[in-house]
């Protein structure tokens, strides 16, 4: 089974927790979801945190100065990954101070959900929704549609 961590900072609210147990639900046959979610607090202190969890190993960040990618393209990429590293993916979600230059750098890919500023926890929800969609246009569902 494939993993796909999330690595984000600040709490969960218990009424998207719902949600995301969800989609974590309808993913289950594919793919394992796991989270890394550290404390918030100073901006500098959840970059740290970001690149402890990131250290040595290849992610996309979510940043709204990110390349505007659809669903289509974000199922490409399931199947790249899958295929051709073979590998866990990681996905990094920056908290309400967001994400520090440094560690954007280091990202082989910056995405952005367009050009609007969501919420962290928003962010997230919408990440879950979007990989359930790009492994749904891979299977051939019509959940996409």
């Amino acid at each position: 089974m494939r993993k796909i961590h999330i690595i984000t900072a600040g709490k969960l609210d218990p009424w998207l927790e719902i949600q995301f147990r969800e989609y974590e639900k309808r993913l289950s046959r594919t793919i394992q979801i796991v989270w890394h979610v550290g404390k918030t607090g100073a901006s500098a202190s959840e970059n740290e945190f970001f690149k402890s969890q990131l250290e040595g190993k290849s992610y996309i960040a979510l940043d709204e100065s990110g390349v505007p990618i659809s669903s289509n393209e974000i199922a490409k990429h399931l199947v790249y990954n899958a295929v051709s590293a073979g590998s866990d993916l990681y996905f990094l979600i920056g908290g309400a101070y967001g994400i520090q230059p440094s560690v954007l750098e280091g990202a082989d890919h910056v995405w952005s959900f367009g050009r609007i500023t969501l919420p962290h926890l928003l962010a997230r929800l919408l990440l879950l929704e979007q990989i359930y969609r790009a492994d749904s246009i891979n299977q051939g569902s019509r959940y996409h549609h």
